[in-house]
Formats: structure tokens, sequence, C-alpha cells
């Protein structure tokens, strides 16, 4: 074949082409043809540009994109241990997660056997975060899914931040050195969890706080009662938006507010 391919360019549907028959009115509504394909292109770039978020629910349909990954549309994981399979993931990307094929069981067994024995050899570093690391371990090796605390150890151990939140609490956990933050959106009433991406975390945790009670732990997110001045209660309350009041001349007392409290977070 002599012709190269530069010299049949002029018979090729191109850019260049496809514009020189509009404009030769061979179409004659090409202002109609231009401005829907103007509108198209628009609308597309928006739609990619939108999806930012990583969504990952129980129920099936999540949106993935990593830095430095392919955005995935509409995946789902399989597996029953939701939250071990979102961090490997989100170290990893959706393309190996899919690699793994039908054995994941095995891989899972075995990868959580290595993050055991690496927890064995870090309960120094990890007695500062007052969890029972006999939990931790159980947790990983008899639970069919891991829970939030168990994520949270795993996650220090990887040296990445962390940052949990509901409708109505947020927690965060950050070291410095740390480069990775791992956010998570956790839907109580239906048990779903979101993993989102952010590229500004702090500005986004200053977003979240605003109408959230700030916790320091996980576990307990609300101390004692009597670790608590009425005015502290009373603050609390005004965050998660809970009327104070039991009548026009009287608030709540102080029991009554932790109690509210409790129940507005469960």
């Amino acid at each position: 074949m002599s012709d190269s391919i530069f010299e049949i360019t002029d018979y090729c549907l191109n850019k260049k082409n496809i514009s020189f028959i509009l404009k030769e009115n061979i179409f004659k509504n090409y202002q109609e043809i231009s401005n829907k394909y103007m509108d198209y292109n628009n609308a597309t770039n928006k739609t990619i540009n939108n999806a930012g978020n990583k969504t990952i629910n129980n129920a099936g349909n999540k949106t993935i994109n990593n830095a430095g990954n392919k955005t995935k549309n509409d995946f789902f994981i399989k597996e029953q241990d939701k939250l071990f399979w979102m961090l490997y993931i989100f170290e990893n990307g959706y393309d190996n997660y899919i690699m793994l094929g039908k054995n994941t069981y095995v891989f899972e067994m075995k990868e959580k056997t290595k993050l055991i024995k690496k927890i064995k050899e870090n309960k120094k570093d990890l007695k500062h975060f007052k969890i029972k690391i006999s939990d931790i371990e159980s947790d990983l090796l008899y639970s069919k899914k891991i829970n939030i605390t168990t994520l949270f150890i795993l996650l220090t151990l990887k040296n990445i931040n962390f940052l949990y939140y509901t409708e109505n609490l947020i927690y965060q956990w950050k070291k410095n050195g740390n480069e990775k933050m791992f956010i998570l959106k956790h839907d109580i009433l239906d048990n779903i969890y979101f993993n989102e991406d952010k590229a500004l975390t702090d500005e986004y945790f200053e977003s979240l706080k605003q109408s959230r009670l700030l916790v320091d732990s996980l576990k307990k997110p609300v101390r004692g009662l009597s670790y608590y001045k009425v005015g502290d209660l009373k603050e609390m309350c005004k965050i998660l938006k809970i009327n104070i009041m039991k009548n026009a001349k009287k608030t709540f007392s102080k029991k009554e507010l932790y109690e509210k409290i409790i129940q507005k977070i469960s």
C-alpha cells in the first residue's frame, strides 16, 4: 500500500473535515448541530469533573476516583468484609481488586494473618490508644466484618490519617508525616459506609465540624455524665440541634440533656 496515512486524511471524518462540511452548509442547520455538540461536550466535562467522590455501600453501587488511578463507575464489593476491602482498594486500586478474581477469601485470610503479625510486632506503639490488642486480633481472625476500631488500628499501622463521620459525630486522627487520608462516612441508620476522596481534607474537616460533635474516641465518643458541666452539655446540644428548653422558662436538667445527646448520636 503506497499511500501513507497522511495522504488520505482528506477523506477521513476528522475534526477538521467535519468542521469544513458543516461550514459549507452541506447541513443547513450547522449552528444547531454546533450548539448541540458544544452542549454535549460541556455536559460531559461537567459530569467528569464532578465525579470526585468515592462512594462505596453495602447495596453495591459505588464510584471510585483515586489519584493516579482510572475512574471506576458502578462497581461493588461482593465480599462481606466491606471495610477491609475498602482499605485494600484505597491502597491498591480497584483494578488490582478485580484481578484477584473469585479467590478473594483465601487472599483476605492471608492478608489478615499478616496484619495480626504486624499488630503483635507493634504492640508497644498501639498501647496509648487504650484498645485491647486481643480484641483487634480476634476481630480480624474470627469476625466476618471488621469493626471501625479495627479499621482505625490498621490505618495507624499503615501510616494513613483517618477522618470518620456520621450525621452527628466526627472523629479525626492525624500524624505528622502521613501523606494519605482515609475518609469514611457512616450512615448509621442503614449501616452503610461511603469512602470519600477529597483533595482539601483540612477544609472538608472544618466544614463537617460545624454541624457535628467532635469526639476524641471512636469506641466511647461521649464520656460519663460526671465529666461534663451543664454548660458543656448545652453547647453539645447546640451543635446537635437539640432543644434544651423543657418549657418556656425552664431548661432540661443535666441528666436529661445528657440522655438527649446519647439518644441523638446513637
